[in-house]
């Protein structure tokens, strides 16, 4: 089916189940990441999807699965506990017809068949990353014996961010999240006082935009207080203000008019004197 195909499906559906706005939102969402993957049949965290629907608690998210299951949609199957993520199928009509299941609940087989692709999948795959709490644990394959490594990455501590920190990370910034210590929402907070929200903002997408980020960096938060303090820039020190001072007495006097006037008179008159006495020097001088 296309992509306007699932969407037909869907509304058709609808007609006859009248979901609720949290199984729209899950369904669609489901289905942009069937789009991006081309395929139906896809692996994805429950923290994730969580986590972009805004949903605070699993119960409504279990209840909307459910319901998108009990309509034919989809299927889904949950991951062992030990690193794996959720399988998702998402379904169309003539999968629900060779079953007779069109308008009732999906039969058992169904998980069967995921279980099946899970497995011929991880056959094809030497190396398969998954998220952990730091360990590394190696598993035997049971058809070839090859040894995959699967990298589980540890639960986030702290409280999840609210709104609207959230959903800008989620579009903008969303591999900042992926590092082995996302930020929390008191991690947010204390940045955005000590730096300000716009640095904080476009530090994380230079972090986004870098390459090797999920490589170099574990720490969300201690990176960006790093990259955000050698941009920050420097404080300078607040000017001393000028002290105004009154002009003195002597210098006053300098300006009045009356002062100008008597000291060139007393200037020209002492150079009238020096002039008298070089003549009287010299007549002086002169043999008579």
């Amino acid at each position: 089916m296309t992509y306007l195909e699932y969407i037909n499906h869907f509304h058709q559906k609808d007609e006859e189940y009248f979901f609720s706005n949290d199984e729209y939102a899950l369904f669609f969402r489901l289905l942009r990441r069937a789009n991006v993957l081309r395929k139906a049949c896809f692996n994805l965290a429950v923290e994730r999807l969580m986590m972009d629907l805004q949903m605070r608690t699993k119960r409504p998210f279990d209840t909307a699965r459910k319901r998108l299951r009990d309509a034919g949609l989809l299927d889904f199957q949950n991951g062992n506990g030990r690193g794996c993520t959720t399988e998702y199928q998402l379904l169309d009509l003539e999968f629900n017809a060779e079953r007779g299941t069109k308008n009732n609940p999906l039969s058992a087989p169904l998980s069967d068949t995921l279980s099946a692709t899970k497995t011929q999948r991880k056959r094809n795959e030497n190396d398969l990353l998954h998220k952990t709490k730091n360990k590394t644990k190696k598993k035997e394959s049971n058809d070839s014996g090859q040894v995959s490594k699967i990298l589980i990455s540890a639960t986030p501590v702290g409280a999840p961010l609210p709104e609207p920190w959230a959903s800008w990370l989620a579009e903008n910034a969303p591999t900042v999240q992926r590092l082995k210590s996302p930020l929390t929402a008191k991690q947010w907070g204390k940045l955005v006082a000590d730096f300000t929200e716009p640095l904080v903002q476009e530090v994380l997408l230079a972090m986004e935009n870098k390459a090797d980020l999920l490589k170099k960096y574990t720490s969300a938060n201690l990176t960006a207080r790093d990259w955000c303090g050698r941009r920050q820039p420097q404080r300078s020190a607040p000017l001393t203000p000028v002290q105004s001072t009154r002009a003195p007495e002597s210098l006053k006097a300098d300006l009045n008019p009356e002062v100008i006037a008597e000291r060139q008179a007393h200037q020209e008159a002492e150079l009238a004197a020096n002039r008298r006495r070089q003549r009287e020097s010299q007549a002086t001088a002169t043999p008579s």
